[in-house]
Parts: C-alpha cells; structure tokens; sequence
C-alpha cells in the first residue's frame, strides 16, 4: 500500500501539505471523489477522500464540525482541489486536522483525480501482487520440502528459512 507520504512525493500530483504531515505514514487502501456534505458516510477507514469543496460548508465553525467528523470515519486522509465557487479551506479546519494530526492536503483544481486514484490503485495492485507472490513461495518451499519427505521440523526449518524468521 501507499502512504501519504509517499502520494504527495508524486511530482505530477502537486499535493501540498495544510496539515496533519504527522499522520503521513497513513496507509491510503482506495480513492474516491466525494463533493457529498456528509462524505464520512460513504467512506471506509484507509480510504483517500478527494474533493473540490463543493459540499464543504462555508463557515469557519462548520467546517471544524464537518472536519471532525471526516477525521471519525477514519479515512486516511483529504484532498482538497477547491472549485472556484467552492468554500475556501479556514483556519478553523487546518487546526481540527492539525490537532488530530490528519493529512489534509491541498492540491490545484486542474488536478485530474483519476491519476491520484490510478497512483493509489497501482500501489494497491502491486501490494496484492507482492502478497499472492510471498505465499506462493511459501507454498512451493512447503511442498518441497514435503515432497523429500522431511520431518515436520525440516519442514519448518525450511519455511524459517524461507521468510527469514
């Protein structure tokens, strides 16, 4: 999986951090664009939520209640490609996540979110990838060692040398 960290590494995303850089080794599982007023209710914890500020509220005291909320569902973190009739970002929303330590990163509205999603995607593909590999190894090393009929602690030795555990 990726992280945060490493989504606002990506030079042709131009993601810049407003707050939360300490919540940056953040897992990111999935992407969706969402300009909902009540995003928490559609995402799952790990989640990337991408928005242009439509359904964000106006008002600084808003926008901390509607910030604590997002933060509650446990999404991994927000970015934020205001829309020209959009809320701009307060001040009052940069410290709820600050506090909390949630990334919240701003990105240019000419931001295509299909490339941020396809970054995540592939990052979530190649992780799976990695996975379906390392058990496949495990599972050949097992039946070799199987098949020149050791003992179960050969078996084992195998397996621990295999892993490296």
């Amino acid at each position: 999986m990726i992280s945060v960290d490493q989504l606002a590494a990506v030079p042709s995303l131009g993601l810049q951090y407003l707050a939360g850089r300490r919540g940056g080794s953040r897992l990111v599982t999935w992407a969706h664009a969402c300009d909902l007023v009540d995003p928490w209710k559609w995402f799952d914890t790990g989640d990337l939520v991408m928005t242009t500020g439509a359904g964000m509220p106006s008002t600084e005291k808003a926008q901390r209640r509607w910030m604590s909320e997002l933060i509650d569902s446990k999404v991994s973190a927000l970015v934020v490609a205001s829309g020209p009739a959009a809320p701009q970002v307060t001040d009052g929303m940069i410290e709820v996540a600050e506090a909390q330590g949630f990334p919240l990163l701003s990105a240019s509205y000419e931001l295509h979110f299909v490339e941020l999603a396809r970054t995540v995607i592939e990052s979530a593909i190649e992780s799976e990838r990695q996975r379906v590999f390392s058990i496949k190894r495990l599972y050949d090393v097992y039946w070799q060692s199987l098949h020149a009929r050791g003992t179960f602690g050969e078996r084992l030795s195998a397996l621990e040398v295999a892993t490296g555990w």
